[in-house]
């Protein structure tokens, strides 16, 4: 079987991209991992943006900073912009505070709110690695308004598939599962549901 170097040597960028397509994201991590690190942009730049990001996510953190450096500026940017925010302050905090600066600075202002929230916490606590993308119920709320609200907001949040539930005042009282929510009867309240 012909390994990613192999293929970035030859030069073959057709057979490199097929490679590329039979391998899973962690097989991809891996070879990438074991490239010279000038040699690591080369097949880095063939995958999805999809893709590419979550191959990112899966390298340890000295890979993604050298494959930081030899990706040019704005697919760097666009890289680090489409990152979920845990990811990305977890990133941060690897990274140099110079180079850290500047790809925040090119962060769109809400994905720069989003990770300045939670680098607003102390390191290696829970507020610091948790997602600030996500969707709330309020315990008043019938299934059928919940299921609403989650198709509203759902495709911006990490995940939907634990909604935290929260009181009139906004504070965390519990949780419910997203299954419980779509079988439940539409009229019942998801503080009774929890």
């Amino acid at each position: 079987m012909t390994t990613l170097e192999e293929l970035v040597e030859s030069g073959d960028i057709e057979r490199l991209n097929d490679r590329l397509n039979e391998l899973n994201t962690v097989e991809i991590a891996e070879e990438l991992a074991r490239l010279d690190v000038e040699q690591r942009a080369v097949p880095f730049r063939l995958l999805a943006k999809d893709r590419a990001i979550e191959v990112f996510e899966t390298l340890d953190p000295a890979d993604q900073q050298e494959l930081l450096d030899s990706l040019r500026d704005e697919r760097v940017v666009q890289l680090f912009e489409d990152m979920d925010p845990d990811d990305r302050a977890r990133l941060v905090d690897e990274m140099p505070a110079k180079v850290a600066r500047r790809l925040l600075a090119g962060l769109s202002p809400w994905e720069r709110a989003l990770t300045g929230t939670l680098l607003g916490y102390p390191e290696d606590t829970a507020g610091r690695i948790m997602s600030p993308e996500y969707v709330s119920l309020r315990a008043g709320m019938s299934a059928e308004q919940a299921l609403d609200k989650v198709r509203r907001a759902g495709r911006s949040a990490e995940t939907v598939y634990a909604l935290p539930v929260t009181d009139d005042q906004r504070r965390l009282i519990g949780a419910i599962g997203l299954r419980d929510v779509v079988v439940a009867d539409p009229d019942q309240r998801i503080g009774d549901l929890m």
